[in-house]
């Protein structure tokens, strides 16, 4: 799957609504931005960079060049000279004028030049989701997102039907058990391939959805 229409078509399959008679495209767009998420803090893209330092002070350093929007600092690599031992400090960093501006938890002895290893975690696109010009999911997880994507929409679904409809509850309730069932095996195919994240779920559109 290349772009958001190809997602989207699994996923209507998967909700069984090739008709797209029940769910509006900002449904489904939610529901893979939400998935997404999962999937991003699940099986983060981590890569490493090599950065120089343009400027040190008494607690902070700047490093050149500025990350990209959809990337996040998520470590530092450092090579202490004296002990030849790699340093992971904890730290904040936020961008300047000048560079991104780090605060490590502890003194690193730096000077203007060196060069500095930047791990960096860059954000999955899908191409025509939130303005993507490129998907950078794998392939081999496409189907997967989908699915989390599908059991997004259906809870979306069901919040929608009683906000509008308010006396259809056995409908809600059909849907949030089946959003909950997909749901469920989504987050424990994430959990199989990394421990090492969590889930936050997306803040919905203002201005609610289409039904």
């Amino acid at each position: 799957m290349e772009s958001f229409d190809d997602f989207r078509s699994q996923i209507l399959i998967t909700l069984g609504d090739e008709n797209e008679k029940r769910f509006s495209d900002e449904m489904l767009k939610t529901g893979l931005r939400s998935a997404l998420a999962d999937y991003d803090r699940y099986c983060p893209h981590v890569c490493e960079i090599i950065s120089s330092v343009e400027a040190v002070y008494e607690q902070s350093f700047t490093v050149f060049p500025q990350l990209a929007a959809n990337q996040e600092l998520y470590g530092i690599l450092w090579i202490d000279p004296n002990k030849q031992q790699i340093i992971e400090p904890s730290f904040i960093a936020y961008p300047s004028d000048s560079g991104l501006l780090i605060y490590p938890d502890r003194k690193i002895s730096l000077s203007v030049g060196d060069l500095i290893r930047l791990r960096v975690k860059e954000t999955y696109t899908i191409q025509g989701l939130n303005s993507s010009l490129s998907t950078t999911v794998p392939a081999s997880h496409g189907l997967l997102l989908c699915e989390g994507a599908a059991g997004y929409a259906l809870e979306i679904r069901a919040s929608a039907i009683t906000e509008v409809f308010g006396k259809r509850p056995e409908d809600a309730s059909r849907l949030l058990q089946l959003s909950h069932e997909i749901l469920n095996r989504f987050y424990a195919t994430l959990a199989n391939l990394s421990g090492s994240g969590g889930w936050v779920r997306a803040v919905f559109p203002p201005k609610g959805f289409e039904i």
